[in-house]
């Protein structure tokens, strides 16, 4: 089973093997930045209007 996550900015894919978990580091793919970056851009948007509802505006 392969399992990929992103590590601060980076791509790790964790295969399992027979032996243990192998960890597999590779740089993101266009896509993957795109994503990451679409992201973290929610996330802004998001604590921006928690804090102006905070705020009572």
């Amino acid at each position: 089973m392969n399992e990929t996550r992103i590590v601060n900015g980076r791509v790790v894919e964790i295969r399992k093997t027979a032996v243990g978990l192998k960890y597999i580091d590779r740089p993101q793919t266009t896509m993957e930045q795109r994503y990451e970056a679409w992201k973290a851009e929610q996330r802004k948007e998001k604590m921006l209007r928690e804090s102006i509802a905070s705020w009572g505006y």
